[in-house]
């Protein structure tokens, strides 16, 4: 295709004249925008003369022939307001060869900036839902509790109350956290954690409060901002608050109760607007007692408590969460490990004292560490002994999760015999659609599917 058949066929205008002012090239979306009649003719024409006989009221092209300088403007060209591009190209000596004009008229600008401007709203609307994803997965809620979990999570988005988040360590606190900044309207704003076990005692409060240039023996050089000012208009999660002094426990309260704070060695002042999510895998209300905690900054933490049971007081979750966490391991490091159903009974009965994180763990040290695609019961007897496995009768699992399993067993005996969903499909009749919803569903990925 030659370039003069490309230059017709694009939405803007573009009109060509060589260096003595002649037009060698005038494309129809130019004749549009001029407005003029296809009955004139343009080519072979000089632009002084269409200028000078009224075919053209105005002409950017004549301006550059005679500077040799790229020009732009928003001109009125027959009556039409029109936003006019001219740009000299030269040769290899320096001397000017010919000049392009390129023009769009202001009502179509004005129409591609609309566009624009839904598009970009449409990309952040996009954005904000993408962020979602990944937080909703891992609050599997197959049992009751963990629906009441996840309505009390959804509530406390709605508001900007200070939270406290209970529940033995790996139940997933921080992922209620995260759950909780997604869906509130400080989503788009800074997200920042401080694991209050992990921080020594005198560093936390030039940690949260920040600190000024020389204020201490090793201080950074210019100073160092602290979380409240990296976490303003956001959240900050203190997570294991429980494990803070009872003098950190009174700089902490002091900034909630005032909403104001003072880098270590400043002089100014600053306002904090900082929501404040909690978590700890202590009973806050005994410390209180012992006082080993303080009374007052309970009770401004605790205004909505949300409490995460075990995963053995949950176990309808187990099954659902294995297969997600599979899923997501397999995705990780490019394997295709499936586990047999024996497997999934044995996790269903095992005691799981360090809740998901220790069942996120163990199905990632069985996807590494076993051979075969399919993983067994006896390659978790390899890695645990026999009394974390207790014995598992059908009994044990609910009508549900065994009409799973009989699912799940099924599929892949089908996927012995057949080659695709389609030929399952026909030879089955189940729709096609239905059937890769059960295979995402239920975290069966099969190479051979087309």
């Amino acid at each position: 295709m030659e370039i003069a058949d490309i230059l017709e066929g694009i939405p803007l205008g573009v009109h060509i004249i060589d260096k003595n002012g002649i037009t060698v090239f005038y494309n129809s979306a130019c004749r549009k925008i001029d407005n003029i009649r296809p009955s004139v003719e343009v080519l072979g024409r000089p632009v002084t003369k269409l200028v000078e006989d009224g075919v053209l009221s105005k002409s950017i092209g004549l301006d550059v022939l005679e500077s040799n300088l790229f020009k732009d403007e928003i001109q009125v060209v027959n009556g039409k307001q029109v936003y006019s591009q001219g740009t000299p190209l030269f040769d290899r000596n320096h001397q000017l060869r010919m000049v392009v004009v390129t023009c769009m008229d202001i009502p179509y600008l004005k129409k591609m900036e609309t566009k624009l401007n839904e598009l970009q709203a449409f990309s952040a609307k996009l954005m904000e839902q993408l962020s979602l994803i990944g937080t909703e997965d891992l609050l599997i809620s197959s049992s009751p509790c963990m629906e009441k979990v996840k309505k009390l999570a959804d509530k406390a988005a709605r508001f900007d109350s200070n939270v406290l988040i209970t529940g033995e360590s790996g139940v997933g606190k921080g992922v209620v956290f995260t759950y909780i900044h997604n869906r509130s309207s400080r989503y788009n704003q800074p997200k920042i954690s401080l694991n209050c076990a992990a921080i020594p005692e005198a560093l936390f409060e030039s940690e949260l409060f920040g600190y000024e240039a020389g204020s201490f023996t090793g201080a950074q050089k210019n100073g160092k901002l602290g979380l409240l000012d990296l976490a303003s208009e956001g959240t900050l999660f203190l997570d294991e608050i429980g494990d803070l002094s009872l003098a950190n426990q009174a700089k902490l309260l002091k900034v909630m109760q005032e909403k104001k704070y003072m880098a270590v060695g400043g002089l100014k002042e600053k306002t904090s607007n900082v929501r404040i999510i909690a978590a700890t895998n202590r009973d806050l209300k005994e410390m209180v007692r012992q006082e080993k905690f303080r009374e007052d900054l309970f009770y401004r933490i605790n205004v909505f408590p949300i409490h995460i049971p075990p995963l053995r007081e949950r176990r309808e979750d187990i099954v659902s969460l294995t297969r997600f966490l599979l899923r997501r391991k397999n995705e990780e490091y490019g394997m295709n490990k499936s586990l047999a159903g024996e497997v999934y009974r044995a996790f269903y009965s095992m005691p799981w004292p360090g809740n998901v994180r220790e069942l996120e763990n163990f199905i990632e040290c069985l996807i590494l560490t076993t051979d075969e695609d399919e993983i067994h019961l006896n390659d978790v007897k390899l890695l645990r002994s026999d009394r974390d496995i207790p014995s598992v009768s059908i009994r044990d699992l609910s009508y549900d999760e065994m009409m799973e399993e009989f699912e799940i067993n099924l599929i892949k005996n089908l996927f012995e015999k057949h080659e695709t969903v389609k030929e399952i499909s026909q030879n089955y009749h189940i729709n096609e659609s239905t059937l890769r919803k059960k295979l995402k569903k239920y975290g069966l990925t099969l190479p051979e599917l087309k």
